[in-house]
This record gives C-alpha cells, structure tokens and sequence, in this order.
C-alpha cells in the first residue's frame, strides 16, 4: 500500500471515532462573544478529518517532537503577528451597539440550533452595520464551515486575523478550513501558528499531525501526535489517530496500547468499529507471538503457593481479597442467587498497576455482564451494578485484569459482592415493621382473628413492580385479595384473583409507581372481615416490566414533559399529531445524575425514522433531533430513553420538548 493510500485511510478510518468520544471538545466560549455560544473552536464532532482514539499505555519507542514538528510560521503567520500596512483611519464610523449585539445574539442562536443559513443571514447584517466585528465574522465563518463551504470560511477567519492578528482561534478555525480544502501547506501554516501562540496547545499539535501525514511526513507527524499525547495525557483523539498510523505502518505492538487507551479513555462513546479494530490487533499479535526458539523445557512458574486456584465460595456481603500476579491472571468465586435479585459487584485495585476486570457468568459458564471501567468510581476499578438475576441457581465472577492472559498490570484488589441497595433475598423475613425491599418473599397466615396483614415499600415514580400472593397449601381455604395503598392509606388498586393463576391467589403484574413515596400493600382475604376463608400465603414483591408501548402520553406542539430514567423505567414515549412538511425540533435535556440521552421518532407504524444520542452543540448527555421534516400526515411517537436502553446504566430526570420551526417570513 502506497504511503498516500495509507494516509487516506488513516484519514477516513479516524473519522469513525470522532462522533462518539468528542461531545463537548473545543466548545469553550471565546471571551469576545456575546452570549458565550459559538464556540472558540469547530467542534471536533463535526469536521471530517478529526479522529478519536485512547490507550492505556504509551509506547517506549515513540519519536520524540523536534523543532521541525512545530515549523516556525511564515512571516505572513508569525507566532506574534502585527499589521505594518493598515492605514489609519480617517474617522470613526457610530455603530448601534444595540442592534449589533441583538444580531450576533440571533447569529448565535441560530448557530446552536444548526440554522447555519439563517446564522450566515444575521451575520451578514452585523457585518453591514459594522464592517469591523470580529464575532460576526468568526461566526459565520463557522457557519460557512459546518457547511462545508470552506473558501468563504477560509475568507472569513482570514478577515479576522487580518482584524486582530493576535486571534488565536481564527488560525486555529482556518487551518480546519485549510485542511478540508486540500490547502495542507495553509494548514501547516495556520496550526504551526497556534502552537507557536500556545506551545502548550495539545489540539494544534494534533491537528498538525494529521496534516503531516497528508504531506506523508511521518516523522513530524508521529512526533506531532507524541507532543499532543504528552501535554495532554489522556487525549484519546490522538491515541487513536497514532495507532491507527502504527497500524497501517504494521507495527502492531505499538498499535495496540494505543487502541488500549483509546477505548480507556473515551469510555462508553468509543465506537464499535475502533473496538473491533482494537481486538483485530491483539488477535494478530497473538498470531505473530514467536514460538520458543528450542525445544529447553521452561522452568515452572513461581505461583504463590497462599493464592487458591480452585473456584472460591462467597455469599452476599462478602468482601474477599487477592492478588494478579505472575501466571495467576484470574480468580473464580461461587455464589448462590435467587431469581428477582439484583446484585452489585465491585473489583478495587489495591496495589501495582492493576487495571480490574469482573465477569459474570451463569453455571454453564455463559456470561451475562461484564465491566472494565467503573463509570462513576476510579477509572481502573469494575463495577457490576444492578444486575438481575433471571432464575435460581449458581453464578460466577471472574476477577480479572484487562486483557485476561494478554494483560500484563499486576496488582492486589479487594472484590465486593453485595445486593443492590434497597434489596433483600428471596425468602428474607420482613423487619418487625413490615418493611419489604424488591426481591422479598415472605410468609404469614390469615385467620379470623388476624385478617389483614400490612407490609410496606418505598418505589420511586414510573417503578414497575409485581406484587404476587400465593396460596401454597391446597387444603387451605383462603381466597386472598391484595389492595395497594399510597402513603396517605388511599386505595389506588386492588386484585382479588390472579387470571393466570388459581382462584384463590392474587397478582397486581407490571404495575407502574404513579409518585415517590412509601406504599403499603395489605394482604386480606375475599370480603376482609366479613371473610371466612383461611390458610397460609406467600407474598411476594419483585420488579417488574415495563411495555413502553402500553404507556404513551400526548404531546402537543409546543409541549414540554419531565420525566425520570430509573434503574426500573429505561424510556418514556410521547404521541403527537403533525401533518406532511411541518419541521420540528425534539430535544431531550439530562436534568440530573447520570442520564446520558437517547431519543428516537417512530411513525405512525412504529418504525424508526430518525434518532439522536448527542446534540452537536449541546450538552454532551443531550439528545437533539433538529429540524425534522415531517414526512407524511399521521401520529408520530417520541421516544425518550437513554444510551444502550434497557442495557444501559445511565439514570436521573429529563426534559423533552417538541416545538414546531417555522420559516420566517
């Protein structure tokens, strides 16, 4: 492969990382704009030539940056540049300040919104009230960008320059332009300018070496993304894009930590295709690993003889330490679970470099989750939270280290193994006040004296839950009623016999919490006091399913709902009416917690005809469908849920709100 085809496919390979690992990179507002919207910088989410990448450890054998990463500017790009030709001017023209401002505010806005034209629009009227506006200019530079229309981008970052030639961004902006452009020279330009302003500018270092690889200059543009690396540590666009050099260079081994910490560091953002590449790597190293080059047997490795190798038995509660070391590059623990439980597991690197990772698997060894990164705890720690058992019996965690065998981080760690708080056992006895968790079975009896038996929970809004009594004595009479109160004693339902059950058992299924607050669920007989019958009963409180499809609330245009993602309701859907051609925005804005947004639009049939997981200028956890053009007449569905649905971890409230886009007249 020629080393331009190689470049090439650098270039288009990287552009597969950017949308998930850059949410919020390069959006500081510039201290010169009113409003703090448009950003300093195009967002790296956007251009086609930015990659993302991360590793976990950085290469020994990396080119160190020498002066010719950084070339000297030009004398028309100095690092500290000053205008000799300007002439003075002869008078000063009266500018409505107002008006201006009111202008770049709507440029602004329209900018955010993705409006690029509209913002071009309003910038153009600023420009003609003040021909001298550097936010003006800046700003429909970036709309001209997010366009592609490049040479009036290039135009518009150049007059800026030329305004106040000590506007780091405009460079930085340019150089973006540049490069889309096919100007590599301008671009080399432009970033070696940056970089002289910032020798401590991790992005311009970036940029100038995906512009050095363009030119096929490989040792400037190793050294470019080593400098980059180095100021900035944890820059997974830059792991990624070196890597991805290694890679097509063949040098695997210095490939793979790169890939390591490009998905280190962007989490749950890296793509898919950069993961798939990160495993290609380490299949082909484990295909080029020489073979021993004689037949000298190996001595036995050192093994601590303390270190059990057997599977370990632990139970709920249960805190266990050990060590990664050596050959030893995994522990096996047993534990008995009941179906309704959810569990939490924890693995904390203690000691060394150990980078933890937990696995959990059913009896017949098939996995049902895994962790590397806790995502709200250490970076290196796992965390398995909430996961629900699906049926009794035996599971195990592996307690590992990232890469298993391939690893080499060593380390002690302690490993937790707990229930999810505000969970009980299957088969726990209530405490001497019937307070119940989810996951609780317990037993009691109904006789003429005692009748009615009280048992109390707390659920939050939109929890599903099952509230199941059963009857397990066939010789007993009672015909059990079950009635849930909310924490005012109100009656809010009731079930007196379970359809799919027998006649004297009772099932309130997949009944959904209306508020937070304390429930309390009685357990009664057919007619209560007036009753006869008796015997034996099992109560029983787990979480249940929701069907998003059973629960869709009206919106109208202009509407906004709140709602809330729980560990038990991972999406909310919201119906309205709309005819053919009406444009409309849906955004769905993260209020509190974890909540990482996800919104998509279904027809009238169900199927899918737009999604969003991050607005391009917003909040890095919102969700954003702009300017949607309604295809047809009919009833559309919103649905709000977060990243990865019911597989996904992410909760806390949220906004969503649907407005109509009207075309200005």
């Amino acid at each position: 492969m020629t080393n331009l085809v190689k470049w090439m496919v650098l270039t288009v390979i990287t552009v597969l990382m950017v949308s998930a690992c850059n949410r919020d990179a390069n959006l500081t507002p510039s201290a010169t704009l009113r409003g703090a919207i448009v950003p300093t910088r195009i967002s790296t989410e956007t251009p086609t030539n930015t990659p993302t990448i991360t590793v976990t450890s950085t290469p020994t054998n990396t080119i160190t940056a020498t002066s010719t990463s950084t070339p000297t500017p030009t004398s028309t790009n100095t690092a500290t540049p000053t205008i000799t030709n300007t002439p003075a001017p002869t008078f000063t023209a009266t500018v409505d300040s107002t008006a201006l401002a009111g202008l770049i505010d709507d440029g602004d806005a329209f900018l955010e919104l993705g409006s690029y034209q509209r913002a071009i629009e309003r910038y153009n009227d600023a420009i003609e009230l003040d021909p001298n506006s550097l936010d003006a200019f800046m700003g429909r530079g970036l709309s001209y960008y997010y366009l592609s229309d490049y040479e009036p981008a290039i135009a518009d970052y150049s007059q800026v320059i030329e305004l106040d030639p000590q506007e780091i961004n405009a460079y930085y902006n340019r150089g973006l332009a540049n490069l889309e452009f096919g100007n590599l020279d301008s671009a080399l330009n432009d970033f070696s300018t940056v970089v002289g302003f910032d020798p401590q500018d991790s992005e311009a270092y970036y940029q100038l070496g995906m512009v050095y690889f363009e030119l096929e200059d490989e040792v400037n543009g190793f050294a470019s993304f080593d400098t980059a690396i180095d100021i900035n540590p944890a820059y997974a666009q830059a792991y990624g894009a070196r890597g991805m050099a290694y890679y097509l260079n063949e040098d695997y081994s210095l490939a793979l930590p790169d890939f390591e910490n490009y998905v280190l560091y962007s989490g749950n953002d890296a793509t898919q295709e950069m993961r798939n590449l990160l495993e290609e790597t380490r299949n082909i190293l484990v295909t080029l690993t020489p073979q021993a080059p004689d037949t000298t047997p190996m001595p036995p490795a050192t093994i601590d003889p303390n270190i059990p190798l057997e599977p370990i038995p632990i139970q709920y509660g249960d805190e266990v330490e050990g060590e990664i070391v050596g050959d030893v590059y995994r522990y096996v623990y047993l534990f008995e679970a009941s179906a309704g439980d959810r569990v939490d597991i924890k693995m904390k690197g203690e000691g060394g470099d150990l980078d933890p990772y937990i696995i959990l698997q059913n009896a017949d060894g098939e996995k049902i989750a895994e962790n590397d990164d806790d995502p709200n705890g250490p970076p290196k720690d796992s965390f398995l939270q909430g996961i629900l058992i699906q049926q009794d019996g035996t599971y195990q965690i592996i307690a590992t280290r990232f890469q298993q065998e391939l690893g080499s981080t060593v380390g002690n760690f302690l490993l937790l193994l707990e229930l999810t708080p505000d969970q009980g056992g299957n088969n726990s006895q209530p405490s001497e006040d019937g307070n119940l968790n989810f996951g609780d079975s317990v037993e009691g009896t109904i006789t003429n004296e005692v009748f009615e038996i009280p048992y109390t929970f707390r659920a939050k809004t939109g929890d599903v839950v099952n509230i199941q009594i059963t009857t397990p004595n066939e010789d007993d009479s009672l015909d059990t009623l079950l009635i849930l109160q909310n924490e005012d004693g109100e009656k809010i339902v009731e079930n007196d016999d379970d359809p799919e059950g027998t006649g004297g058992d009772s099932f309130l299924r997949n009944f959904e919490i209306p508020a937070d607050g304390d429930y309390t669920i009685l357990v009664t007989r057919f007619q209560g006091d007036l009753g006869s019958t008796e015997g034996d009963f099992i109560l029983t409180l787990t979480i249940g399913s929701s069907s998003p499809e059973a629960n869709v609330s009206p919106i109208e245009l202009g509407d906004v709902a709140e709602d809330e993602i729980t560990r038990t309701r991972f999406e909310y859907r919201y119906s309205f009416d709309a005819d053919a051609g009406t444009m409309v925005n849906i955004r769905m804005q993260a209020d509190s917690g974890t909540l990482d947004s996800y919104l998509y639009l279904l027809d009238d049939e169900g199927n899918e005809i737009t999604k969003n997981d991050d607005a391009e200028n917003g909040i890095g956890k919102d969700a954003f469908i702009r300017e949607f053009i309604i295809p047809a007449d009919g009833t559309y569905t919103i649905v709000a849920t977060r990243f990865q649905r019911e597989n996904g971890t992410t909760m806390g409230r949220f906004t969503v709100t649907l407005d109509e886009v009207r075309a200005e007249t």
